[in-house]
Parts: C-alpha cells; sequence; structure tokens
C-alpha cells in the first residue's frame, strides 16, 4: 500500500498575459502615414515686477495668520483685543484685590465664647483695725511753720487798670487812587468807586460825605445809618453807641463791656475802651497814668454829628470824650508790623457818630465846599484847632 500510493496532482493557475499585436494598418505590407499629436511648447519667460498696491496684497496674502482672524498674530494686533484683554485683567485684578482685602472680614469666624466657671468667692473679713487713742493733753496739735519768705500775690487787674496801646503817629494811608480821602481798600466797604472821588456826583467828594454820615452812592441827602452800609452797635453795660461798617466783627474783651474792639480782615482794628475818672481827677491826670505818651497840649477839639465835644490826635486815630465820672477811648490799630492803614476813615466816621449817652439825633447838613480849597485841606465841621480849657 504504501509503495502504490497516488500522488495527488498538483493543479497549475491559467497564465493570464495580455499581449498586443499589431495593428492591422501595418499588415500586408502596407505603409500608412503616421500623425503624431501637437503638443504646445512651454518656453519660460520672467514674470514682470510688482506694483506697490500689488506688492501691499501679496504679502498681506502671504503674511502669517492672513485670513484668519482668530490668529495669534492677528490678536497681538488689534487694538480692540488689546484693550478688551487689558480690561479684564484689570476686573480680575481688583476683584481679587478685592477678595483678599474683605475675605478675613466676611468669612472671619467668631472664636467661640470661653465660659469661666464659677467660682466660690470667699469673703474675707476686713481687719478691725485697733482705734489710737491720742491724749490731747501731752500732744499739741498746732503745727509751727518754718522761716518762710512771704508769698506776695499780684493784684489782678481789671480793663478799668490797664494802659492802651497808642497807634505810631508816622503810620500812612494805603493807596488812594481817586483822592477822595477813603482808600482803595476803603472804598470796597461802603461801594464807592476807586477811580472817581465823586461816585453820586452830587459835587461832594465821597469821603467827605462819609465823614459827614451821609451816604457817599446816592446823590439825593440819605443818612449813612440808613444806607445799609453801616450797623449800630449800642454798649450792653455803659449804653454808648456807634456805627460800624456792617461786614466788620465786633467783640467784647472782657465781660464788663470796657474793651470792645471792631475787626477787619486785613488784622486791623478800632478800639472802644472805657474807664473810670476818680473824684477831681481832670483827663490831663488821667492821661498821666493811663498815657504818658500822650499829653492833652497834642490835641484839637472835636465835635461829633450830636453835637457831643470830645477831643482827638491829630491825626485822626485816637479821640476822647469825658463825661462826668468816664473817659471814653477810641483808639485805631494798625496790624502787626505794618507801617500803612487802610481805614483812617472809618474811625473818623465812627467818632463822628460817637454818643457817650446813647441818645441824641445828628444834624446832618451838606458841606459847603470852596471851589478853591480841596477837601482834604478843610476842617471838619464842628472843629477848631484851638484846645478846650475846661477839658485841662
Amino acid at each position: 500500500m504504501l509503495f502504490f500510493r497516488h500522488k495527488k496532482k498538483t493543479e497549475s493557475e491559467p497564465i493570464t498575459a495580455v499581449v498586443e499585436s499589431m495593428p492591422g494598418e501595418f499588415f500586408g505590407g502596407v505603409n500608412p502615414v503616421v500623425q503624431f499629436k501637437d503638443k504646445p511648447s512651454i518656453i519660460n519667460r520672467p514674470a514682470p515686477p510688482l506694483s506697490i498696491p500689488e506688492k501691499k496684497a501679496l504679502d498681506s496674502a502671504t503674511a502669517t495668520g492672513a485670513g484668519k482672524k482668530l490668529h495669534p498674530v492677528n490678536l497681538l494686533l488689534n487694538k480692540k483685543f488689546i484693550f478688551l484683554s487689558a480690561s479684564v485683567l484689570f476686573g480680575i485684578f481688583v476683584v481679587g484685590a478685592a477678595g483678599y482685602y474683605f475675605w478675613p472680614y466676611i468669612f472671619a469666624k467668631k472664636s467661640p465664647t470661653s465660659t469661666v466657671p464659677a467660682q466660690n468667692v470667699v469673703t474675707i473679713p476686713n481687719p478691725v483695725t485697733p482705734a489710737l487713742v491720742i491724749d490731747t493733753t501731752t500732744v499739741s496739735t498746732e503745727i509751727i511753720p518754718e522761716d518762710l519768705p512771704p508769698v506776695e500775690v499780684a493784684p489782678v487787674l481789671s480793663f478799668a487798670d490797664t494802659k492802651i496801646a497808642y497807634p505810631s503817629a508816622l503810620l500812612s494811608d494805603s493807596a488812594d487812587f481817586d483822592g477822595d480821602d477813603i482808600t482803595d481798600v476803603a472804598e470796597e466797604l461802603f461801594k464807592t468807586d476807586p477811580a472817581v472821588p465823586d461816585s453820586d456826583g452830587d459835587k461832594y467828594e465821597d469821603g467827605h460825605e462819609l465823614y459827614n454820615l451821609y451816604d457817599p452812592i446816592r446823590s439825593e441827602p440819605n443818612r449813612l445809618a440808613e444806607s445799609g452800609l453801616v450797623t449800630e452797635y449800642i454798649n450792653p453795660v455803659f449804653g454808648y453807641k456807634l456805627d460800624y461798617p456792617i461786614n466788620w466783627a465786633v467783640g467784647n474783651v472782657d465781660e464788663q463791656g470796657r474793651d470792645v474792639l471792631f475787626s477787619t480782615l486785613t488784622g486791623e482794628n478800632i478800639e472802644a475802651r472805657v474807664y473810670d475818672l476818680t473824684a477831681g481827677q481832670t483827663l490831663t491826670d488821667w492821661m498821666a497814668n493811663f498815657a504818658p505818651t500822650e499829653t492833652v497840649q497834642s490835641l484839637v477839639d472835636f465835635t461829633t454829628a450830636f453835637k457831643d465835644t470830645g477831643m482827638r490826635r491829630s491825626d485822626y486815630l485816637v479821640y476822647y470824650f469825658v463825661r462826668s465820672n468816664r473817659v471814653y477811648v477810641l483808639v485805631y490799630h494798625a496790624a502787626i508790623d505794618s507801617d500803612v492803614i487802610n481805614y483812617r476813615s472809618v474811625i473818623k466816621m465812627m467818632a463822628r457818630g460817637f454818643r457817650p449817652s446813647g441818645e441824641g439825633q445828628a444834624e446832618l447838613t451838606p458841606p459847603i465846599i470852596e471851589e478853591s480849597v480841596a477837601t482834604s485841606d478843610l476842617a471838619p465841621i464842628g472843629e477848631s484847632n484851638v484846645v478846650s480849657s475846661g477839658a485841662l
């Protein structure tokens, strides 16, 4: 069986091949005409140069991120994107800083209140101190001081005993452009024209009208007290009256009403003082004690618009009114470290309207000014340069 085993026949795969035969036109010795296909020839020629617009268009088309709005390069070059990104980052920073600052206050946990256990309080009685018995028959309670120098107590001076600080006789007025006897600074108080000596055109200069207690800005005769430019002060203790600029400050230096200051913002002020006269004491005697630098002989007579008589210094900065047992003094004080004053016309006006008794009616008569005499050279109405012998 082994030797007669039949072998399996293997079948081979058929061979498939494409055999191209000769075209029939060449059979039988035929010599056909061969036709070739037309194929265009390609000639490489240099490209013409690009124009500037074409060059920009080519660069834009071939640049990185061209045609892609969300490309990183385009985003970094976009101003709106940069501004929006900066705003968002700033907002995040603000929120983070605020959260960092307020976090401990918002989420802070209250520490639990510790409870102290009740303790037993032991009351300790106060020790009883035995009373000390002193034999008054043998112990003396008198204290003998050592030899000490006596203590001198300075007497408290009232304003009735203090001296006045008098202004220097060398003080000069500030600028007066129109020469109407009211400085340019003081013109603002009375609303007059600093460039025109007669603001209301009534042929009387502003300074002369003010001195005679007339309204300098109304042509018709009008009392200064009714102009709204000044207000009346009445001393609550001594009862004297005077008018002062409405925008000045007034204050009592002492509770007894003996010293009153009428002040302005420039640091200047006008002081009103009241002194007592002893029986038989004259103004000369009083000035020897309270005004040693002043003399009665240097004063001139003065009359107010209410026919009250007094005396003044030649520079119109100090006034005295003697009434029975009192002396009323008006003093002008310049600003500290200043040799220039702005309101000489104001103290002249206040002195002209001063009423020691608080009574009286001013007799206002228009001043007569001669054309050949300047206003500044006229003697004020009711005054003379003769010293009253009765006041000495």
